[in-house]
């Protein structure tokens, strides 16, 4: 059993944890990852930025020569990766449930933002 000091170590000054699915949800809302909002986020900016090819296109996509919003490119880029996995999104499997759930986590406006720099 995980103990209020330890949730407080992990989470910060802890209100009410009434239950495993609030500590869940303040454990959530507290991620990082390299200073990205979260893993799944960080995730897809490394693997767009570490191919040449999804690289140049996810820049291409970001341009702020298009004059499109961060969410607009955002958007876009979702797209794109939902492209590449391709059978993934027509498949009923775990693998594919799995894999919409970390792209549901995805902060594409974050990653935009990181291609528009660029």
């Amino acid at each position: 059993m995980i103990t209020k000091q330890e949730i407080e170590r992990i989470c910060g000054d802890v209100k009410t944890v009434n239950s495993p699915h609030t500590l869940a949800a303040q454990l959530i809302a507290k991620e990082e990852c390299n200073g990205w909002s979260n893993q799944e986020t960080w995730t897809a900016n490394l693997w767009l930025a570490n191919e040449q090819v999804t690289s140049e296109h996810a820049r291409d996509l970001c341009d702020p020569a298009h004059g499109r919003t961060k969410y607009e490119n955002g958007r876009l880029l979702q797209e794109y990766v939902q492209g590449l996995a391709g059978r993934l999104y027509g498949e009923a499997s775990m693998r594919a449930d799995m894999f919409g759930c970390a792209m549901a986590r995805v902060e594409w406006h974050e990653v935009a933002e990181h291609f528009e720099e660029r």
